[in-house]
């Protein structure tokens, strides 16, 4: 099979061959390249046989292997604390060119057990919060190797990557403020 060529797929697009290696590298997005184009380079990738020349080479193509969406697990979308952290997350995430989306976990929901097998497909990776973070998900998640944090969840267990809240360093801030103020004598109900 002949070799396939970035330069090669432009001249039939009558684009750059940054642009093509710029989509065919998951980046197209962040440089603002229009889907319409996008898609245009996929479709004539797929007509060229570039996924059948990374197969070849053991490769997997690179839509497969890194879907560019961050998901996060939560307990419920009526928590305060999702609700008010979603908006900063999804702007974060976009100024970097990745998708944002969220996930509920019912704690009594059998299905869930079988989704976290399919994660990889749709996720680069994933924020478990709080009680979702369970140690049968956390171990499935590491057992493949998916790239995964804990926020707003401590773990004893192993090595993790979580993200809490400071509440000692919240209470002297509001101790101090208080104090600050003036006022003794103070009772927290």
């Amino acid at each position: 099979m002949k070799k396939f060529k970035n330069k090669d797929l432009a001249a039939r697009l009558g684009v750059s061959g940054t642009l093509v290696s710029l989509v065919l590298n998951n980046k197209a997005d962040q440089h603002g390249i229009r889907k319409e184009t996008q898609e245009k380079v996929w479709a004539m990738a797929r007509q060229m046989g570039y996924f059948s020349t990374q197969e070849e080479k053991g490769e997997k193509p690179p839509h497969d292997e890194k879907p560019g969406i961050i998901g996060m697990i939560v307990p419920s979308f009526g928590n305060s604390f999702v609700q008010s952290i979603t908006p900063y997350l999804q702007k974060s995430f976009h100024s970097i060119g990745l998708g944002f989306s969220i996930i509920t976990k019912d704690p009594d929901d059998q299905r869930y057990d079988r989704m976290i097998g399919s994660f990889k497909k749709f996720f680069s990776g994933l924020i478990l919060m709080g009680e979702t973070a369970d140690d049968q998900t956390i171990r499935a998640l590491r057992s493949a190797s998916y790239p995964f944090i804990l926020l707003e969840k401590s773990s004893k267990t192993g090595r993790l990557s979580t993200v809490n809240t400071d509440i000692a360093a919240g209470i002297r801030l509001v101790a101090d403020h208080v104090h600050k103020l003036g006022y003794k004598n103070i009772i927290i109900a």
